[in-house]
């Protein structure tokens, strides 16, 4: 997610569609982990009523984008060191730290889930992208 649309104005979405075609001021997306469920994707373009199919169309060609042509290996580098480094944020608050135990007990995971999850982060690579 962080270099289809997730990962600032690098990513493909906002390179593309903001970037490029100045179609849109804000464009991006988000990939909401869900703990039991695969989560929800989204991808947005918030972009003028007559520049709106153009940019739809935009954000489907960097689907294509992502699932026909391999990243590079800086891609996968300035993702996966974003993904991690940002996790630390997760853990800021005494908030966030009860929050994220609560979904432990709640949905029966490990106490370990948080680092497997940060495990395969680290180990993804170009071809499973």
């Amino acid at each position: 997610m962080e270099i289809l649309a997730a990962g600032g104005f690098t990513s493909y979405v906002v390179d593309r569609i903001r970037n490029d075609e100045g179609l849109a001021y804000a464009a991006g997306g988000v990939l909401n982990f869900g703990r039991i469920d695969p989560g929800a994707f989204v991808l947005y373009a918030l972009s003028k009523s007559e520049s709106t199919c153009r940019a739809t169309d935009l954000l489907l060609e960097q689907i294509d984008r992502i699932r026909s042509t391999p990243v590079t290996d800086e891609e996968l580098l300035r993702a996966r060191d974003g993904i991690l480094n940002s996790r630390a944020f997760d853990f800021d608050s005494s908030a966030k730290i009860v929050g994220d135990f609560m979904d432990l007990v709640y949905y029966g995971l490990p106490e370990d889930h948080s680092e497997r999850i940060l495990a395969a982060v680290g180990a993804v690579t170009k071809e499973q992208i």
